[in-house]
């Protein structure tokens, strides 16, 4: 994004969605990871 690859603005929120959706799923993995290592120890 920083480096003026964004061709418009639709292309723009399809990128900001994606970074969205990742951000989601980081945070649900770290989330089942904390879980597993606390039924773990």
């Amino acid at each position: 994004m920083t480096s003026g690859n964004l061709k418009n603005m639709e292309h723009y929120r399809e990128v900001m969605g994606n970074l969205d959706c990742l951000d989601h799923v980081e945070q649900e993995l770290k989330s089942l990871l904390e879980k597993q290592e606390l039924s773990d120890g």
